[in-house]
């Protein structure tokens, strides 16, 4: 029996011979899966989740511990929220866009310098009054104090400019006197964040992604990831529902999802996520 012929196989028997060999102990997932007639650990492992087996009896696909997580919270199971559509924050996105291009006005009188690790800075904000002349005499130059980090609004500005994924080099370039003894690896991984042995450190595109998530509606919350879905596994779904929609079995489906060029990790990936959204 293969998992092509899985509709046919009884769940009950599988998982009870499951139980008394996992009892027993001394197989590997390769010899459990022959013993039970699946063609590969693989596809066992595929049938099981389909049935909803918990994942302590299933066994582990071999990989990272991440990938491990990521693949047991790879599920579907509630029913679509439809969002308020993102376009009625237009107004907001503008209002904010245009704060921006009128803060670039202001660097256009601003003089900065790097002065034992602070950025200190003043601007001139053009003729000053003189109540005793009456008239505007010379400009009038406001002290704007010393940070760790540049000022605002450039910290935005090179923020909204990382966000949109424009090259760092141009600006580089522009802002600083010495563009090549910038360490741009470490700036990269400011930007995109990276894995490390203790887990993921986050960077400001990370961080943007969490701060929408939250305005977005979801749970900002640390843990298991339950991971993210492919232009191409949507695709899978989409089609799969068609296939059910005509009154194809699973066997014949999983079929024309492998003509299809999908593999049959893929396949898994679209059995359970069939409750994905669909086109209307």
């Amino acid at each position: 029996m293969s998992l092509a012929e899985s509709e046919d196989r009884n769940p009950y028997l599988t998982v009870g011979l499951l139980c008394s060999l996992r009892y027993e102990g001394r197989k590997s997932d390769e010899e459990i899966a022959e013993q039970l007639r699946f063609d590969s650990a693989e596809d066992m492992r595929i049938q099981l989740n389909n049935w909803d087996v918990p994942a302590w009896l299933v066994g582990e696909a071999p990989g990272s511990e991440s990938d491990k997580t990521e693949r047991r919270g790879m599920t579907a199971t509630e029913e679509p929220t439809e969002l308020p559509p993102a376009y009625d924050a237009l107004p907001l996105f503008r209002r904010a866009l245009q704060k921006l291009n009128w803060a670039i006005g202001d660097l256009e009188n601003r003089k900065e310098y790097l002065q034992n690790g602070r950025f200190v800075a003043h601007e001139s904000t053009g003729p000053a009054y003189s109540p005793k002349t009456g008239i505007e005499e010379g400009t009038l130059t406001i002290p704007m104090g010393g940070q760790q980090t540049p000022l605002e609004p450039l910290p935005a500005l090179i923020g909204a400019y990382v966000l949109a994924d424009e090259p760092l080099e141009p600006l580089l370039e522009k802002l600083n006197l010495w563009p090549q003894s910038v360490d741009k690896e470490q700036i990269q991984k400011l930007i995109e964040g990276g894995r490390t042995t203790k887990g993921h450190i986050r960077g400001l595109k990370s961080v943007a992604g969490m701060i929408a998530r939250g305005i977005r509606g979801g749970a900002i919350r640390s843990g298991p990831t339950t991971g993210e879905v492919s232009e191409r596994i949507q695709n899978g779904v989409w089609y799969s529902r068609q296939l059910t929609q005509r009154g194809l079995v699973p066997a014949t489906i999983s079929g024309r999802l492998r003509e299809a060029g999908f593999t049959r990790e893929e396949i898994s990936q679209i059995r359970k996520l069939k409750k994905l959204p669909q086109p209307e």
